[in-house]
């Protein structure tokens, strides 16, 4: 059966009306793979819809209630399922907005072929909709409120780049890169082997594209706050040396390397013994994406077809991986330079809540540290800034904090093992550094072993135990 739309701003065309599940709906057109629109009644955000990532099809009742697994897919040209045609509500101007949006063609189709949804498809995205079932409107504008989000995040980092280059202010980008395994080798025999963890924390200034990659290795330091909060005060004094001017830090909201009391800490005693306001801002999740991944992407391609057998090759090749404007800086750490900023805390906590229900660490999306000693924080971009419902303690600022590792840190007796299995493979004059590498003295196989062979025996005893009471 087809029926005739409303006609608003010259949008003439007809829709088909299909019944699945016994209810009624009407199938429109979307020329993007993946495009949906939802229900028409005014109330939910159709961007929703309109920008959604997941290339599935959604099906909308006639209450409005968005089911994001309906058994229906389409074609490849996909339409999109709507509420029955007496919903749509004409006085909605987004309404009609979002069906010219979505059919800029003015094509309908009719008598589409439908066939299953395949349970692959965006799987996760399936799986909480099938957990938030009966309410899924409010997922809707939890959508709308995180593109929100993400929107302003990224303005907020436009505009910081803007100022940073002309001059108002210091704005960082800081990102750890993925873990990579030494020796990088193409030897199939090294494949199952433990190997040797080595990070790279880098920080991009988008005033004047400089790069610092700090590369580590777990022997050298760990991946706890105070290891970032380290980098960060480091690079930060050395700005601060430069020219004394507000610095803005910008990353994901990843919670132990930039979201914690730790780091906030330090930022707060630097910003306290330098008179400088520091300013931390968050991306949204899901839309990290950063000049500091670009850096990533260009230190892995300079190494892509090499074999790296020692950490230094990382740092040297670091520094090659750029020619213009200037060399990427590089440097390799060792366990004297992370210090220990777990003490004199002035804030215990940093979330902006107190009872049940009150935001938590995850929800701040922007900490500033004040020379008062003072920590304001954001909810949205576009609040006021308020200070933190904690009260700060009074402890004495510090400028120079010590070490906290006052020996290299070990690995494990089985990696060093593998390691070791694997020096026929390396260079001659790359031997020696594993060798040096400090380990434990026991292994964790074999005490893994152990416990699995206890258990098994306790099993048997009592297995036997319980057929001779049977018998």
């Amino acid at each position: 059966m087809q029926t005739s739309l409303p006609s608003k701003s010259g949008f003439h065309d007809v829709a088909a009306k299909v019944d699945i599940d016994n209810a009624e709906f009407i199938v429109i057109s979307a020329e993007e793979e993946g495009m949906l629109i939802a229900n028409y009644d005014g109330e939910i955000n159709l961007d929703f819809a309109l920008n959604s990532s997941h290339n599935m099809p959604m099906l909308a009742d006639s209450e409005g209630v968005i089911s994001a697994f309906p058994a229906v897919a389409s074609t490849p040209n996909v339409p999109v399922l709507a509420s029955p045609l007496e919903n749509i509500n004409s006085n909605s101007e987004s309404s009609f907005d979002a069906l010219i949006h979505a059919n800029p063609q003015e094509e309908i189709y009719t008598n589409l072929p439908f066939q299953e949804l395949s349970p692959n498809t965006d799987q996760k995205y399936l799986e909480k909709a099938k957990k938030d079932k009966g309410n899924l409107r409010k997922s809707a504008k939890d959508y709308a409120a995180h593109i929100k989000r993400k929107e302003d995040a990224q303005n907020e980092k436009n505009n910081d780049k803007a100022k940073a280059q002309g001059g108002e202010i210091h704005a960082i980008v800081c990102d750890l890169m993925k873990v990579q395994c030494l020796p990088m080798i193409r030897a199939s025999a090294a494949y199952y082997k433990l190997k040797l963890a080595i990070h790279n924390f880098t920080i991009y200034n988008m005033g004047n594209k400089d790069v610092m990659a700090y590369w580590f290795d777990e022997t050298n330091a760990n991946l706890q706050a105070t290891t970032f909060a380290s980098f960060l005060v480091e690079y930060i004094s050395d700005l601060l040396q430069q020219s004394k001017k507000p610095v803005v830090i910008i990353s994901d909201g990843c919670g132990y390397q930039h979201r914690n009391s730790t780091l906030s800490n330090a930022l707060l005693h630097l910003s306290i013994s330098s008179g400088v306001v520091i300013t931390r801002k968050f991306l949204e999740v899901g839309h990290t994406y950063s000049e500091g991944d670009s850096v990533h992407a260009r230190i892995e391609g300079s190494y892509e077809n090499l074999d790296v057998h020692l950490p230094s090759q990382f740092v040297e090749l670091s520094k090659k991986a750029r020619k213009n404007p200037f060399p990427y800086r590089a440097k390799q750490i060792d366990h004297g330079f992370v210090r220990d900023y777990n003490q004199s805390m002035i804030y215990p906590s940093i979330r902006p809540g107190r009872a049940p229900g009150d935001p938590t660490v995850t929800d701040l999306r922007l900490i500033q540290y004040n020379p008062t000693g003072i920590i304001s924080y954001k909810i949205n971009y576009s609040d006021e800034l308020s200070p933190l419902p904690q009260r700060p303690r009074q402890v004495n600022s510090i400028s120079t904090f010590p070490p906290i590792f006052k020996r290299p840190l070990t690995i494990t007796l089985d990696k060093y093992k593998d390691l070791q299995s694997l020096k026929p493979m390396l260079p001659n004059d790359t031997h020696a550094f594993y060798d040096s590498l400090p380990h434990d003295e026991n292994s964790q196989r074999e005490a893994k072993r152990k416990r699995a062979q206890e258990e098994s025996s306790k099993e048997l005893n009592g297995s036997s135990k319980r057929k001779k009471m049977d018998v």
